[in-house]
């Protein structure tokens, strides 16, 4: 009631009720739920399987790691296709705009949910432990892969504003039924099978193969090859898997305070991160991505902070 009320103090906009354009509407807009009912299934098919086989600790542990597993990435990748509908909607009838634009955010998404995702796969343990305390233990095993089932769907989560942008929702819908179509079962033989451990890793292998599938069907609505996406993705995934090795490598098992270990690891984290993406990229000739817009922000605030 509140956000309808603050609506129309916010924008002049009085829609009248008609149904003149119910059939127009509907034949987007049905799309849409199907694509959105389908992405929900492939979010939760997991945990119904889970609640299913194993008592209801296990199902707590599971569900508390997937929210903090899914949260850090989510909260900063969500928005992003909220913001950018609109643009893309208006850089539907320039594709060559379109896949630059495409490219650029796909790299953004991709530099912010490898290091988010490979380091709380990294980190689990302590990162349980500091935030839910030690009785949550057992969802440790869980998280370090739901952490990279979050960064690799981190990747797709904006392929339906692209599609839609392009016009292309009846894709959206399919591309999102196949995945449930191959998940469904795929995790049902997982949790018959075997236990939660099972569930999880074998839908961070559909969620794994479905990555590429995704950006596949983008790149043919579009004047772009997939060998311009993998090269803005490429960079900030080896840093993260590099990133994570050097911060288990140099975990200090002797320290038993969770804070001050998981505080450290951050630290190594954020700073091999910060030295191998510039390295990869220099190494790779400096091609145009996200390390460019950086560092031309870091450039235009230096010259800022110097003049003042």
């Amino acid at each position: 009631v509140a956000a309808t009320v603050l609506s129309y103090v916010m924008h002049p906009y009085r829609p009248k009720l008609s149904l003149g354009a119910g059939s127009e509407i509907w034949a987007f807009s049905k799309w849409i739920v199907v694509g959105n009912f389908g992405r929900f299934l492939t979010l939760r098919i997991d945990e119904f399987v889970v609640g299913r086989i194993a008592g209801t600790a296990i199902m707590g542990a599971y569900h508390v790691a997937s929210d903090l597993a899914t949260l850090p990435i989510q909260a900063i990748v969500g928005p992003m296709g909220r913001a950018l509908f609109p643009s893309f909607s208006k850089l539907s009838q320039r594709p060559d705009l379109f896949a630059q634009s495409y490219v650029t955010v796909v790299g953004f998404v991709a530099f912010v949910a490898a290091p988010v995702g490979f380091g709380i796969a990294a980190v689990a343990e302590d990162f349980i432990a500091v935030i839910l305390g030690a009785k949550w233990a057992t969802a440790a095993p869980l998280i370090q892969w739901l952490a990279i089932i979050s960064m690799a769907s981190a990747l797709t989560r904006n392929t339906a504003t692209f599609l839609m942008a392009l016009g292309r929702v009846r894709t959206f819908a399919i591309l999102t039924l196949f995945q449930v179509a191959v998940l469904a079962p795929a995790v049902i033989l997982a949790g018959i099978s075997g236990d939660a451990m099972t569930i999880v890793v074998t839908r961070t292998i559909v969620t794994a193969l479905f990555v590429p599938i995704s950006l596949y069907v983008i790149t043919t609505a579009l004047p772009l090859s997939p060998v311009q996406t993998l090269a803005a993705i490429w960079r900030p995934f080896v840093a993260g898997v590099v990133m994570a090795a050097i911060v288990r490598a140099l975990h200090a098992d002797s320290i038993q305070n969770h804070l001050v270990t998981l505080t450290m690891d951050i630290f190594v984290g954020a700073v091999s991160f910060s030295c191998l993406v510039p390295v990869l990229w220099f190494l790779s000739g400096r091609p145009p991505g996200v390390e460019d817009h950086v560092l031309q922000f870091v450039s235009r605030f230096w010259k800022r902070l110097r003049r003042h």
